[in-house]
């Protein structure tokens, strides 16, 4: 049997855990083989993470850049080993703007677009999730009570900000990771990019809300489901 194969390039540790745990949720742990690996040093070299269960359909490459702006040189340097070699369906990047403006979104996607035309490296695709990952956390407006179970929506309104009434989330918070982070922390909770802070909010995240519900209002989630829907069709 034939194994379909997707490799995935994020900046850091957050959109790693997070990435791995959705095509979990997604796919299902038993149709799915999950490697990570870290690319570190002026070479490069990968240094693989963790890996799960080999017998499935699919397999998803996940690297670590450790830096946004790295993802796209780390893609273009793999790109003839993974699609070429080991024939890869396709490589995904994902990266954040800040600390770039929302209105250079159009700017940053259009320039990447046209570095990848010109090299006619058409199995590449960029997800530009702005302004950061935890856009998508702050969006999953269920999870708080998970954190905290006196964290609810009225109390985050009264105390800070009215979750529900955000126009566009992706243009209107400016800085996700502070904001997340203020939410928290009217509980005396916080949020920091250490391990246990990531993975205490991507397992309390509701993931069937995720798929049905929270990508419809946020592009560049939308952008990457689509994309994973579609690898594993």
């Amino acid at each position: 049997m034939s194994i379909k194969k997707l490799a995935i390039f994020v900046e850091g540790k957050t959109e790693l855990l997070f990435v791995e745990k959705l095509v979990i949720e997604i796919a299902g742990r038993n149709n799915i083989e999950i490697q990570c690996k870290i690319l570190q040093g002026q070479g490069r070299c990968p240094e693989i993470e963790h890996f799960t269960d080999s017998k499935s359909k699919y397999k998803i490459l996940l690297y670590n850049s450790c830096t946004d702006n790295r993802v796209l040189s780390d893609i273009k340097d793999n790109y003839m080993n993974l699609i070429v070699n080991k024939g890869y369906y396709k490589i995904l990047g994902i990266r954040d703007l800040y600390p770039l403006p929302f209105e250079r979104k159009n700017r940053v996607i259009q320039s990447i677009q046209r570095n990848l035309d010109n090299e006619k490296l058409h199995q590449i695709k960029m997800i530009i999730a702005t302004m950061e990952t935890e856009t998508w956390f702050i969006g999953e407006l269920t999870h708080y009570t998970n954190i905290d179970s006196e964290l609810t929506l009225e109390y985050i309104r009264e105390n800070l900000i009215d979750l529900e009434n955000i126009h566009d989330i992706e243009k209107d918070i400016s800085h996700p990771a502070d904001t997340l982070h203020e939410i928290y922390k009217l509980k005396t909770k916080a949020w920091k990019k250490t391990e246990s802070h990531i993975n205490r909010t991507i397992n309390s995240l509701d993931y069937e809300n995720l798929y049905l519900n929270v990508k419809n209002e946020i592009p560049s989630l939308n952008q990457l489901i689509t994309e994973l829907d579609d690898f594993f069709s």
